[in-house]
């Protein structure tokens, strides 16, 4: 897969076109210069009015016979997050996941930390983006609760935690 196409894949269209692909040798693993794998991408997806196909990945990784994806998971790109975390992180649309996909980026969660260890030192960075996020958008309530309760369970600590100190 050229690196170029990395980028490109920012919603479930372009990426089930493109994982017969994706699934052969490593390419869920391939990066591009910012040490970005499509998953970091496409969990990102700035502009992009559909919800994360968290489901379509934890799918895969159930039912697909695909080594790469795990190890795709957990990659870090160049701030040292994962794609799970580019979410939390980055992912400023404001959009509540349905029940689907929240319980599929749960079950990410523990399918990636079973194979590496939380790097807890980004909690400050995300409580600090997230805070940030909350000051300059209008945010549902709902998903400023479902937010604390993703980053709660990523970094596991206290959803009041989160809460205080955003």
């Amino acid at each position: 897969m050229p690196v170029s196409l990395v980028s490109q894949v920012k919603e479930i269209e372009r990426l089930k076109f493109f994982t017969p692909l994706l699934k052969t040798m490593a390419h869920f693993t391939v990066q591009d210069e910012k040490k970005r794998n499509v998953l970091h991408y496409l969990f990102v997806a700035r502009g992009q009015p559909k919800v994360v196909p968290f489901t379509y990945i934890r799918s895969l990784l159930l039912f697909e016979s695909n080594l790469f994806l795990p190890k795709a998971l957990t990659q870090t790109e160049s701030n040292n997050l994962t794609p799970l975390e580019c979410y939390l992180h980055l992912n400023i649309q404001g959009n509540i996941l349905p029940y689907p996909e929240l319980t599929a980026f749960l079950a990410l969660i523990e399918i990636e930390q079973t194979q590496r260890p939380v790097n807890t030192n980004s909690l400050g960075i995300a409580l600090s983006r997230f805070h940030k996020q909350k000051r300059d958008f209008r945010l549902d309530n709902k998903f400023i609760d479902q937010k604390a309760l993703l980053l709660a369970s990523y970094y596991g600590v206290s959803v009041q935690a989160v809460l205080k100190k955003i």
